[in-house]
């Protein structure tokens, strides 16, 4: 194991800092959802418009998004993460530039968006939340007609 240099720490912590935001915007957009699901659930019952439940799916599947825009962003510099830590020649310039470590691989990190939105830690959470408010929404449909 090698010494870290305290400018190697102080990069590492500045990176992780990142990472730290990163999961909890995560955390707050479920969070959001999940209120926002259950809004919409305890309105129903007392003869919501569907427009408003249309506006929740949309809502649901524009917060799928951005929690999938940041999990490829945290996992990208949780690459540049491992770069620094691992590579002796990783410069310790304090750029927070995560395409220095696009070239490197420590295994294989997929990092697209595709991957993070199919990721498990998003496709089940949002897609359930969206199917229970697209039948809803169905029902609601159904009911004013």
């Amino acid at each position: 194991m090698s010494d870290f240099s305290e400018g190697k720490i102080r990069y590492l912590e500045m990176i992780q800092g990142v990472v730290t935001r990163m999961e909890s915007n995560s955390f707050f957009l479920k969070g959001g959802t999940i209120t926002l699901a259950a809004g919409v659930l305890a309105l129903s019952s007392a003869g919501i418009h569907k427009k408003y439940v249309f506006i929740a799916f949309v809502a649901i599947v524009v917060f799928w998004v951005l929690d999938s825009y940041y999990l490829s962003l945290q996992r990208k510099y949780r690459r540049l993460f491992n770069y620094i830590r691992v590579e002796e020649s990783a410069p310790i310039d304090f750029d927070m530039n995560y395409h220095k470590a696009d070239r490197w691989t420590m295994g294989e990190q997929r990092t697209s968006f595709l991957w993070c939105w199919l990721s498990l830690t998003e496709w089940p959470f949002y897609a359930v939340i969206a199917a229970i408010v697209s039948i809803l929404l169905s029902f609601v449909v159904a009911k004013s007609k």
